[in-house]
C-alpha cells in the first residue's frame, strides 16, 4: 500500500462529497472511490463485522438460526456474506 495513493483517494473523496453537497450526482463515483480505498487498505468483511452479546434469558433469530443467551455473536454486513 502506498500512503500517497490512499491520501490522494481520500482527498478525491472529499471533493466528491463537496460536489454532492452542491447537488451534483456523485453517488456512483463515491462508491467506486470507497471500494478503491478499501482495496488499498486491504479492508475485508471481518473488519466490518459487529459483535453482539446476548444476556441470559434473551434470544435472537439470525438467518434462520436461533441463538439463546448467554452468547456472543459476530455478524457480517449482509453484502459480505
Amino acid at each position: 500500500m502506498e500512503k500517497r495513493r490512499v491520501d490522494d483517494l481520500i482527498a478525491y473523496l472529499d471533493r466528491l462529497i463537496a460536489l454532492r453537497a452542491n447537488d451534483y450526482h456523485t453517488a456512483k463515483e463515491i462508491g467506486n472511490c470507497m471500494t478503491e480505498i478499501q482495496r488499498e487498505l486491504a479492508i475485508g468483511p471481518w473488519d466490518r463485522a459487529e459483535r453482539f452479546e446476548l444476556s441470559t434469558g434473551f434470544s435472537a433469530m439470525i438467518d434462520g438460526n436461533m441463538f439463546v443467551g448467554p452468547a456472543s455473536i459476530c455478524v457480517l454486513p449482509r453484502g459480505d456474506r
